[in-house]
């Protein structure tokens, strides 16, 4: 069978989410639960005069082949903020990034990623599918470990999103994996970690002890975004534990990217970063709309959208 082509995927993941969130938007409404203590986003927030973060989705996948060293490396080169990539266990329970479950859409092999250890992960060729911009191949990649990744990039200034991709008993380890690497190369401060799983990311809160922001589920995420539309918040509403919204600019017929739909977010103390934007229009859009990050595939073109409303960009980052 073929690789699906990427635009189908991005589309059958948008449909997904959607009805992800209605689903627990109306589970959460019905339940009327509580939440703890708020969790505020801090210095992921965007200042009065400051620009939405540059955050280079899977390292920038119109550039590179997502998920490898080489793409993180290339993004960083160019100057970025953040990057973003997954992480999911091995058979012999390492972390490493990939997206798919599977190695079948973007290696050179076949089978569930949980199934191979580390020793064979690292002999497929994670840029196998992979044309650049101008349809040029790439020099095979190896499929990264998280603690790989982690020792490059911690002696520099960026900050990470790192998605949780393993749901139930996988998805608990994998959280207490991540937590325990984070608190190894000191960067606990400089993460927010992502889940479609829910189960996963209270995994993740619980093994690092509240100290790691996070984003939400979808149904923590519907919670956030539907119950004060709907006027079933009250006024006591609080986000927590979901310290980052990250959302697409639409759901169905619903618009996520007003600027008075993140206005409101960020009084609740949150952050609100956008995936996965590629289009100049909605890029310029969104950073006058006040968005606190933008994620990307093309690291590129987001700088010199922000350079044309005259932001000054994060500088290029070369390891030593």
């Amino acid at each position: 069978m073929s690789p699906e082509p990427a635009s189908e995927f991005r589309a059958r993941r948008r449909r997904r989410w959607l009805l992800l969130l209605v689903l627990a938007g109306l589970a959460w409404g019905l339940r009327g639960l509580g939440a703890p203590e708020t969790v505020e986003a801090g210095a992921w927030r965007r200042g009065a005069n400051e620009r939405p973060l540059i955050i280079a989705h899977g390292g920038g996948l119109r550039h590179a082949p997502g998920n490898t060293l080489a793409a993180l490396i290339r993004a960083a080169a160019t100057g970025i903020d953040v990057l973003e990539f997954d992480v999911q266990l091995s058979a012999d329970d390492q972390l490493v990034l990939m997206h798919d479950l599977t190695v079948d859409r973007t290696t050179n092999g076949t089978g569930l990623v949980r199934s191979l250890p580390v020793a064979q992960l690292q002999t497929l060729n994670a840029a196998a599918h992979f044309m650049g911009p101008a349809g040029e191949a790439q020099a095979p990649e190896p499929i990264p470990t998280l603690t790989a990744v982690l020792k490059h990039f911690a002696p520099s200034p960026l900050r990470f999103v790192i998605e949780l991709k393993n749901p139930g008993a996988d998805g608990a380890l994998a959280a207490q994996r991540l937590a325990e690497a984070l608190r190894r190369f000191e960067l606990e401060n400089r993460v927010i970690v992502c889940s479609f799983h829910g189960e996963t990311l209270a995994a993740f809160r619980k093994a690092s002890g509240g100290v790691v922001l996070t984003s939400g589920a979808p149904g923590e995420i519907a919670r956030v975004m539907l119950l004060p539309a709907l006027g079933l918040a009250g006024g006591a509403f609080d986000p927590a534990p979901v310290a980052v919204l990250q959302i697409p600019v639409s759901a169905g017929p619903f618009g996520l990217d007003g600027a008075g739909f993140i206005r409101r977010a960020q009084a609740l103390g949150q952050a609100v970063q956008y995936w996965t934007i590629n289009d100049l229009v909605t890029m310029e859009r969104l950073a006058l709309a006040g968005a606190d990050g933008i994620m990307t595939d093309d690291v590129p073109a987001l700088r010199a959208v922000l350079e044309e409303q005259g932001f000054t960009l994060p500088d290029p980052w070369v390891a030593n």
